[in-house]
């Protein structure tokens, strides 16, 4: 059996991709969740890792061995020169999340092959990063994934060498994926999912930038009416 190492927050995206991944009987999936002490929103998403896999194992779309989630502190996560020398010149270029560095560190000295969930888009930031020309495909179990060869040679392969990226969240965007949760009968794992950055009293603030992405994106509803006011007076 293929185990499936992936990056998992609690999100929409990680959880559509650790969710595809159960309804596949020839994989073991590991989660791994890195706490950053300095964000807001950690409580919501150790709450959405720790209820969502007893939802997922007792469903009966599942196949796959779903294992318990490894969590580490992103404190711990030791420097690495090369990789944060990588990320600045790559920054300078694309407008690439500071998550990255850390992300690539952590792969890195864990020896992990991990997966992430993110949606692929040619517009994005990391596609222009990654570069399609430079793009392979590996077949894990009966999963497609993307990745930079690691041994390219660039600031692309040093970031996402140890990345894999599922070719079937390629092009997607999140009423898809809220969508195809519900279709594969896991609509209340979706309900489960955590995107706030900034919660105030416990609910999406409205405002912070993934709030403000649910606003422009066809998930407003995922925002309470006060959120989506006070992100529309932020927008507007």
């Amino acid at each position: 059996m293929t185990t499936i190492d992936v990056l998992w927050t609690g999100g929409l995206d990680s959880t559509f991709l650790v969710a595809s991944l159960c309804a596949h009987e020839d994989i073991a999936v590991q989660p791994y969740y890195i706490i950053d002490e300095a964000r807001r929103s950690t409580e919501q998403e150790l709450k959405a890792i720790r209820t969502i896999p007893d939802a997922l194992r007792l469903h009966p779309a599942t196949r796959s061995e779903l294992r318990d989630v490894r969590i580490f502190h992103k404190a711990d996560i030791a420097p690495d020169e090369e990789v944060m020398a990588a990320w600045q010149r790559e920054r300078e270029r694309v407008h690439l999340g500071k998550q990255y560095a850390f992300i690539a560190r952590f792969a890195r000295q864990q020896q992990l092959n991990l997966a992430i969930g993110i949606l692929f888009c040619d517009r994005g930031a990391i596609s222009h990063s990654m570069g399609d020309g430079g793009l392979a495909e590996q077949q894990m179990g009966s999963i497609s994934f993307l990745h930079v060869p690691a041994d390219a040679g660039n600031d692309a392969a040093t970031l996402f060498g140890r990345l894999l990226f599922p070719t079937f969240m390629r092009g997607m965007e999140k009423p898809q994926e809220w969508q195809s949760l519900h279709d594969m009968g896991y609509g209340e794992v979706a309900a489960m999912t955590w995107f706030c950055h900034r919660p105030v009293c416990g609910l999406p603030c409205g405002h912070c930038s993934p709030c403000r992405d649910a606003l422009n994106e066809g998930m407003a509803f995922r925002v309470p009416l006060l959120g989506r006011i006070l992100g529309t007076l932020r927008i507007s």
